[in-house]
C-alpha cells in the first residue's frame, strides 16, 4: 500500500470537517447553540460504552438507518445541538454535525449512515491505541496551511473500518511518537473505507513520516 498521497484524501477531508468551518448551507434542527462539547468520553473506543468500534452511540456505518440515527440522537438529547448540512451540489456528502463533538454522514437519499467521526473529550495517547488495537495497517500524512505548514497523520484499522487522526504538528513531516494525542476517531462503511485506505503507506512504527513514504532512517 505504499502509494503516493495526493493533496486530496477522501476521509481525512471528512474528518477535518469536524473542527473546520462548514462553508455549506446548513439547516438547523433546533435553535440551541452549537458552541458546546457534548459529553462523549472516549466514545466507546476503550470502554465499549455504549458500544465499541465501529459503533458510536449505537450508530454503525452501513447498518444504521437515517431514521434510527435521528431517533438515537433524540433519545440522547444530542439532536438539540445538531445541524444538518448538504454538500452534494459540490460533490460532497450529506450529514449532521453535532456541536463540536461529532459528525455523521449519510447517503443522498437519507437512507443509511455512511460514515462518522468524533472528538473524544478525554485525553487519549497513541501508545494506548497501539496497546489496545495493535499496529495499524497503514498511515497517511497530509500537509497544508497558509501562514505556516502543518501536518496531520491518519492511522488505518481495516478490521474495524476505523481511522485514527493524530494531533496537528508544524512542518511538512509527521513525527509519530508514543505520546501523540488522538485528535479524532472515524468509522466508515466498507466501500468508503477502501477509498480512504488505498492512499495509505506502510506503517514502520514510531518515527518520521512524509507524504507518500516513511523515513526509515528516522525511526525512534
Amino acid at each position: 500500500m505504499n502509494v503516493k498521497i495526493t493533496h486530496h484524501i477522501y476521509f481525512l477531508g471528512f474528518l477535518i470537517m469536524l473542527t473546520a468551518c462548514n462553508k455549506a448551507s446548513e439547516t438547523p434542527t433546533s435553535i440551541h447553540p452549537t458552541v458546546v462539547d457534548l459529553q462523549i468520553n472516549d466514545g466507546g473506543l476503550f470502554s465499549g460504552v455504549p458500544c465499541g468500534p465501529p459503533c458510536f452511540l449505537g450508530i454503525r456505518p452501513d447498518a444504521t438507518s437515517y431514521d434510527d440515527m435521528i431517533g438515537i440522537l433524540s433519545e440522547n438529547q444530542d439532536l438539540n445541538y445538531c445541524k444538518e448540512y448538504d454538500n452534494t451540489d459540490d460533490g460532497g456528502d450529506r450529514g449532521v454535525k453535532c456541536a463540536n463533538s461529532y459528525i455523521i454522514s449519510f447517503d443522498r437519499e437519507k437512507t443509511v449512515v455512511t460514515s462518522l467521526a468524533f472528538t473524544p473529550d478525554v485525553k487519549i495517547r497513541l501508545q494506548e491505541v497501539l496497546k489496545a488495537y495493535g499496529e495499524p495497517a497503514g498511515i497517511s500524512v497530509s500537509t497544508g496551511g497558509y501562514a505556516k505548514t502543518v501536518s496531520k497523520a491518519l492511522l488505518f484499522y481495516p478490521q474495524y473500518t476505523m481511522s485514527i487522526t493524530l494531533e496537528e504538528q508544524d512542518g511538512d513531516a509527521y513525527l509519530v511518537q508514543p505520546g501523540n494525542k488522538v485528535d479524532m476517531i472515524g468509522y466508515e462503511g466498507e466501500s468508503s473505507f477502501q477509498k480512504s485506505v488505498k492512499f495509505a503507506q506502510e506503517w514502520f512504527g514510531y518515527g518520521k513520516y512524509k507524504i507518500g513514504r516513511a523515513s526509515c532512517r528516522e525511526r525512534v
